[in-house]
């Protein structure tokens, strides 16, 4: 059986335990001989066995079970070994991840994104020039945005102006809420809001009038505006244009004598500071 081993092995590859004295073993076979079979099992150092059983018929002699016990040992040695190889080379192409990257000036930055609003206030001045009249009023505005999301906000307005020598005594007090939407989002940066207010105004007017017979008149409609910002670090400027429709139509007498009228249209120049707070 030892030949037949080492005819597979060679002779180093295959030795009887009882010459094995002082010799480093890898692999250790123990072999079983019954009357008509062989059990061969091989075990080797560090983990891994094989166990096998071989069948021979009555014609087999001695010497050919003996023999073919001997390559049963020397196939799973070699099986053995084989599957140990296999291991080593997968254990070895198994790299660990590598560490994380120190933050570069990239991930900084991502890390410092602008923050979403949260509140806008507008503080200005602004010029009107109703539509058709040569009259031009002057005033003052303050207004405050509420976002509740990134892009959309609510606003909520309050004006007076008064109009220049030269043309009607007139002057208004106006109030206006409404929804506005954000065109440029990202906090920190360029502002384009875009608001439609509903607004009630009160046009007061000096000297005598015909028509109506008070010296005021609660009109309403409404006011497209589009403001232009700048915030940076939470204080900046605006600039912006409004086109507003407040009605009725006001025609102005002094005594019999038809001075003009206040229109519907109007357009403004708005101008102004602005504070923003954003999101934590």
């Amino acid at each position: 059986m030892v030949a037949g081993c080492q005819a597979a092995l060679g002779s180093d590859g295959c030795i009887p335990s009882s010459a094995a004295a002082g010799v480093a073993e890898s692999l250790l076979a123990e072999v079983t001989i019954a009357d008509s079979s062989v059990t061969v099992a091989v075990e080797m150092q560090g983990g891994g066995h094989a166990l096998r059983e071989l069948s021979f018929s009555p014609e087999d002699s001695a010497e050919q079970r003996a023999t073919a016990g001997g390559l049963l040992v020397a196939a799973l040695a070699a099986e053995l070994e084989r599957v140990a190889a296999a291991r080593a080379v997968e254990a070895s192409s198994v790299r660990p991840p590598p560490p994380n990257p120190s933050p570069g000036p990239q991930a900084a930055s991502d890390s410092e994104a602008p923050r979403a609003r949260q509140w806008l206030i507008d503080v200005g001045a602004y010029a009107s020039a109703p539509l058709g009249s040569l009259a031009v009023h002057l005033g003052g505005e303050a207004q405050v945005g509420y976002f509740p999301s990134a892009r959309f906000a609510l606003v909520l307005g309050a004006r007076g102006d008064t109009a220049l020598p030269g043309g009607l005594d007139a002057s208004r007090l106006a109030l206006g809420l409404g929804p506005a939407v954000e065109l440029l989002p990202q906090a920190h940066r360029l502002s384009l809001l875009v608001a439609l207010e509903g607004r009630i105004e009160e046009l007061r007017l000096g000297g005598g009038q015909s028509e109506p017979a008070q010296a005021s008149v609660l009109r309403g409609g409404g006011a497209l505006t589009a403001r232009f910002g700048f915030p940076t670090l939470g204080a900046g400027f605006y600039a912006g244009l409004e086109a507003a429709l407040i009605g009725p139509e006001v025609d102005v007498y002094i005594g019999s004598t038809h001075q003009g009228q206040v229109p519907l249209a109007s357009f403004s120049l708005l101008f102004g500071g602005r504070l923003a707070s954003f999101r934590p």
